[in-house]
């Protein structure tokens, strides 16, 4: 390895490892600094990045639920690496379009459907940050919420992001039924008239046992045994938190009316985009994580994350150019690796053709 950093000679053979991070003008001193590092032995130390052993295991690439959305997410990435938006300029443009959504005053209240989209382009970018300028290749996808139709299009399950998009918003899946004007909520508790969503840190079977006594309240999202999300009538949430504990509850601008039993009757018209055609990627599975009792993919607040692995060569008969019914999940406000955390928690897997 000395002699490959002297010669300054790059390549991917052998088993060691060595990489360097330096600003234009900082190579050449990058270069002695990780010499005299690697003679002494020190092969940790800030931007040097030494393996004289490969890393054993395969790579999965992860992606959050659009509750991770921030405001000005991706600009400065982009002002650094403008070549990011090549690859998703050809195959979403209007996903890409999307992104500036974020760097504009108000974001973190804009409507979801506009967090949502903001959410996916940064996500698809850091696929391409990983594939083409790392040249990492993923052995598995993880999605949460709607990390889950992220994971699929960058597995190559799904490959047209704009159009689903574009689907969803036609639907007015997010803008009139499950968020925004809520109709199916206003349908169906008329006497309340907001809707919130709040993050609470205590143990769900407190959480369980608080919220039972609101019936207007509902238990979304189990993160982990400390982490959860509810979500429902604003005066009667408020009345949880102040139960709970406000320092321990942080409240969502992305609010959907999901992962709840009330909202499975949402209008046709509002879902049937996500479930025709079929996807025909046959091989689906389903796995346990450190699981202690029984749960149900969206049952009683139990959303939990999908996998999609690389399969075997017999594992499908094809692919669907436009989302099957492997469809979108739910609303999320933290990473993908908090859910696989969770004490109960079940995984869907889908092979990729």
């Amino acid at each position: 390895m000395l002699e490959a950093l002297a010669a300054r000679r790059t390549g991917r053979s052998g088993i060691a490892r060595l990489t360097l991070l330096a600003h234009a003008d900082e190579v050449d001193a990058q270069h002695e600094r990780a010499r005299v590092l690697l003679e002494q032995g020190q092969w940790h130390a800030p931007n040097v990045f030494y393996r004289d052993q490969p890393v054993r295991g395969d790579t999965a690439f992860v992606f959050a639920g659009a509750g991770a959305s921030y405001a000005d997410m991706g600009q400065k990435l982009l002002a650094d690496l403008p070549q990011l938006k090549q690859r998703l300029a050809s195959t979403a443009p209007n996903l890409l379009a999307g992104l500036g959504a974020a760097w504009q005053p108000g974001f973190g209240e804009s409507d979801p459907s506009e967090q949502l989209l903001a959410a996916s382009a940064l996500a698809q970018m850091h696929v391409g940050l990983s594939e083409d300028l790392l040249g990492l290749r993923a052995d598995a996808w993880l999605g949460y919420s709607s990390g889950e139709t992220n994971a699929l299009f960058a597995s190559g399950v799904w490959r047209d992001p704009d159009a689903l998009m574009a689907d969803m918003d036609t639907s007015g899946l997010m803008r009139s039924h499950l968020a925004g004007e809520f109709r199916t909520l206003k349908t169906l508790w008329p006497e309340h008239e907001s809707f919130v969503t709040w993050t609470v840190l205590a143990p769900i079977d407190d959480v369980r046992k608080t919220v039972a006594e609101y019936p207007h309240v509902r238990l979304l999202i189990i993160d982990s045994a400390e982490q959860c999300l509810i979500a429902g009538d604003r005066a009667q949430c408020d009345a949880v938190v102040q139960r709970m504990g406000r320092a321990r509850c942080l409240p969502l601008s992305y609010s959907l009316a999901v992962t709840c039993p009330k909202s499975g009757r949402s209008p046709k018209p509002g879902t049937s985009f996500i479930t025709e055609p079929p996807i025909r990627c046959a091989a689906v599975a389903s796995t346990p994580v450190r699981r202690r009792r029984p749960m149900r993919h969206h049952r009683n607040g139990a959303h939990a994350p999908s996998l999609i692995k690389r399969p075997t060569p017999s594992t499908c008969d094809g692919s669907s150019n436009r989302p099957g019914r492997t469809a979108y999940g739910s609303s999320s406000s933290t990473a993908p690796a908090a859910a696989l955390r969770a004490p109960s928690a079940v995984s869907s897997a889908i092979a990729r053709h």
